[in-house]
């Protein structure tokens, strides 16, 4: 169905199941099918949720999630999306207790690359997404597939882009600073995220002040390596991990140098079964 306008008497809210910078996200029903519904927070800027909903609209990928359309009722603002029955990577990271192995993580951390080289491909000017991490990256029930959501940070790459945006942990250095950034900074945060996947530890989590973790951030402090849980990564994956966390931007790969590398990393459905 293509987005559009939907009736908000047609749709049935639910349990929440998570919460946002913008709005929190429900479980619900609409026309009897499973759906996510994100309310967004009375008093956001109108021009978050456009942005989110003609960037969801257009978007065409496999890897990002679905919008249905968009409904306003009693002066709130509801966007109704698909439903990923196997909730967010951080849960199944931190929450969850089943076991995993690099196959697994070689199949999320591809799916992510390829969502966000869709979003640095489009023109006539490519998108940011600005705010990757886990709480942002969706499974389904097989835990197979991962489909990037929440675009309430998104931009389009401008010459003047400076203002700070994200979740500290992934942050790039430059977006902390203040200074000029560009789609780079997704990279950076991917490659935090990976190394999440390969610890299944929480980046910085022996620093509990917000104001510490950006300044050793920005002086270069990066997750430890030895946190890594598993001997066999390959050297190609842990070269593009440490170069993807780079300090210098445009000495970190492209999403698509990235891809390239995990392309060799190929699975079957039966090989990814949990």
């Amino acid at each position: 169905m293509d987005s559009d306008t939907i009736n908000f008497a047609q749709i049935t809210l639910g349990i929440e199941i998570g919460k946002g910078t913008f709005g929190k996200v429900y479980k619900a029903k609409w026309l009897n099918k499973d759906v996510a519904v994100k309310k967004i927070y009375l008093g956001v800027d109108e021009e978050v949720t456009r942005r989110e909903f003609q960037l969801l609209s257009r978007a065409n990928h496999e890897n990002i999630i679905f919008l249905h359309g968009i409904s306003l009722h009693d002066h709130n603002t509801y966007l109704i999306m698909e439903y990923m029955d196997g909730g967010s990577l951080s849960d199944f990271l931190h929450v969850k207790k089943t076991k995993y192995d690099l196959r697994h993580i070689f199949n999320w951390a591809r799916q992510c690359a390829e969502a966000v080289a869709y979003l640095h491909s489009k023109t006539p000017k490519c998108v940011i997404h600005r705010d990757l991490k886990p709480l942002n990256l969706l499974l389904n029930d097989s835990y197979r597939c991962l489909k990037v959501c929440d675009f309430g940070s998104v931009r389009y790459l401008a010459s003047s882009m400076s203002a700070e945006a994200g979740t500290v942990e992934y942050m790039a250095p430059e977006v902390i600073s203040g200074r000029k950034y560009t789609e780079k900074c997704d990279v950076f945060s991917w490659s935090i995220i990976l190394w999440e996947m390969l610890s299944r530890e929480q980046p910085y989590k022996h620093i509990a002040n917000k104001i510490d973790k950006m300044k050793e951030i920005q002086q270069g402090l990066r997750p430890e390596l030895d946190k890594i849980q598993y001997d066999n990564v390959p050297e190609s994956v842990s070269q593009l991990m440490t170069d993807g966390w780079s300090l210098e931007a445009d000495k970190r790969p492209t999403m698509d140098n990235i891809i390239t590398v995990f392309k060799q990393f190929t699975y079957t459905p039966e090989e990814l079964i949990l």
